[in-house]
């Protein structure tokens, strides 16, 4: 019996020796190869940390289906290193990986909650700070994709929180990003206005100069749709709130602070209110300006 175990034990060193090897020169269907001859190998026998073993090999294997863009196979055998590991910073690894995977590989938000809450609670048990904030400002972002809005804000402020509390600049801003959308995305163009440019300072210190291109880029449109926050707000005060409210609303309101179809809107609004001879409403829309 110990015989057979130490002969299964040395051959699996040897393949998974190789697996890695030929991993680390990115010939990823050799690795494969090798790490399945490990996994058929301690599939044969029964010895001493036997899960342990195949869940490395399986990690083995997601790794490299995850590199040949092989997303549906490397989360087969992300999942199945996670079912059998009973080390817990390899489960965490593993729940970092598969959610990376759902949301950058297959757009699947929902999915994902129960790998990054599970990824909180493990980084929190075991003090991984950086983890564990990065699993909320995640979750968060995760929530606010899939349009729960108060558990997205909920995670990033709690995020934004903790990354600020141990220093982790990129983290805090991520957290700013997201929460600058958030606000964008519920019209409160102040609150995603000091979000983005949070987000801006912190990429341009961190070197990040496109993403903080980018972002400078999208703080002078919200300038620009801001703008026409206050005439469109004096057009609905000049209006009775009653049928002429619910047009001037529906001819503007309908894309609320957007700059494409703000001209179309009006000239439609204009129409319907001259057919009513509603000369107030009609005034009021005039002070807007689509220059």
């Amino acid at each position: 019996m110990w015989e057979g175990y130490q002969l299964c034990s040395e051959n699996y060193s040897i393949y998974l020796k190789l697996a890695w090897a030929y991993y680390e020169i990115q010939k990823f269907d050799s690795c494969i190869r090798y790490a399945k001859e490990a996994k058929n190998l301690i599939n044969k026998k029964d010895f001493l940390k036997k899960n342990q073993e195949l869940s490395r090999t399986y990690a083995i294997l997601g790794i490299c289906f995850d590199k040949k863009n092989e997303v549906d196979k490397a989360l087969v055998y992300y999942e199945e290193a996670r079912n059998l590991t009973s080390d817990e910073l390899m489960k965490l690894a593993l729940n970092v990986e598969i959610t990376d995977l759902l949301i950058s590989g297959k757009n699947n938000y929902e999915e994902a909650i129960p790998y990054l809450k599970e990824a909180m609670y493990i980084s929190e048990k075991l003090n991984k700070n950086i983890e564990n904030t990065w699993a909320i400002v995640i979750l968060g972002y995760v929530y606010f994709k899939i349009k729960d809005f108060k558990n997205a804000k909920k995670y990033l402020t709690e995020g934004l929180k903790k990354s600020i509390k141990f220093n982790d600049k990129k983290l805090q801003a991520l957290a700013h990003f997201y929460l600058g959308n958030l606000y964008f995305s519920e019209d409160k163009i102040q609150e995603a206005k000091y979000n983005f440019k949070k987000a801006y300072e912190l990429y341009n210190s961190l070197g990040y100069k496109k993403t903080a291109k980018e972002i400078a880029s999208f703080l002078k449109k919200l300038e620009n749709i801001e703008s026409f926050q206050d005439p469109y707000q004096s057009c609905l005060n000049k209006c009775d709130k009653t049928y002429e409210w619910a047009l001037a609303i529906c001819g503007i309101g309908s894309i609320p602070f957007s700059l494409k179809g703000y001209p179309e809107a009006y000239a439609s609004c204009i129409k319907k209110l001259n057919k009513r001879e509603n000369l107030v409403i009609k005034d009021a829309l005039l002070d807007i300006s689509f220059s």
